[in-house]
């Protein structure tokens, strides 16, 4: 819960812990659907897994949001700032 939210916030446990409920609710949900089913077996299998999915998303948070997502404003703050706006 502290790797997807931020390590180090206030709120990002908070965040994260909300995020890994609802993810796991959704996932368990998903994992048993008929559209999971009537996939192939080599992709059917993985997916009707909801702890494997749910180890996925933790990887690829550490990997593209390493401070969380908590900290996600601040790094995409530059960003912002470069783009023109609209009006």
């Amino acid at each position: 819960m502290v790797v997807l939210g931020g390590p180090g916030t206030r709120w990002g446990p908070v965040l994260g812990g909300i995020l890994y409920m609802y993810l796991d609710h959704r996932l368990t949900a998903f994992g048993t659907s008929d559209a999971v089913e009537s996939l192939p077996a080599i992709l059917s299998r993985p997916l009707s897994q909801p702890l494997f999915v749910l180890g996925t998303v933790f990887i690829l948070a550490v990997y593209f949001f390493p401070g969380g997502l908590a900290s996600l404003r601040s790094r995409l703050a530059p960003l912002l700032r470069a783009l023109p706006s609209r009006r």
